[in-house]
């Protein structure tokens, strides 16, 4: 109840005809999904990068410009689910613990970390020398998950539990 179905492609394209239609020029979308979702990239590439280039080949056509936005907090959930799925060669063999934001921000091994460059890296070099990309945003709302004061409640991680809220006393 309450939830809405996803939306098609046709809503997308439908959604971008209408901005380009409203004078609008720009605007700011994310670039990676949210969550467990994420894995998709890595289940099938193929796909992904087919409706990722669709998308930016409408957003080209209607003289767009966008800002994709690539999401940082995340990563340790498709961390964790591939190294359950140990399907990645390049991954095996580091600690089979189960990730947690903090792991994205304060460990250079961690898997999650090398998911997140993989796919920065994948994204920004496939779509760099468009027209339609104005710039590129690294994060959402990071400040959001932080253990400061209403932040994440309280306790050292706050309400929201270790795996869902950075510790940022651990990067000082």
């Amino acid at each position: 109840e309450g939830m809405h179905p996803p939306c098609t492609y046709a809503d997308v394209r439908n959604a971008l005809r209408f901005l380009a239609a409203s004078g609008l020029r720009f605007f700011r979308f994310f670039a990676s999904l949210y969550g467990p979702a994420q894995a998709h990239w890595l289940h099938n590439p193929p796909r992904f990068w087919a409706a990722f280039d669709r998308l930016m080949d409408e957003v080209e056509a209607l003289g767009l410009q966008a800002v994709p936005s690539i999401g940082a907090e995340s990563w340790h959930e498709v961390a964790n689910r591939w190294t359950n799925a140990s399907v990645n060669a390049s991954l095996r063999g580091r600690s089979p613990r189960p990730e947690t934001v903090n792991d994205l921000v304060i460990n250079a091994s961690s898997i999650a970390r090398a998911l997140a460059l993989r796919y920065t890296n994948e994204l920004v070099r496939r779509y760099r020398g468009r027209q339609s990309i104005l710039f590129w945003e690294l994060g959402n709302e990071l400040n959001l998950k932080v253990n400061m004061a209403n932040q994440c409640g309280h306790g050292s991680y706050g309400t929201l539990g270790p795996s869902r809220c950075f510790n940022t006393s651990a990067l000082v």
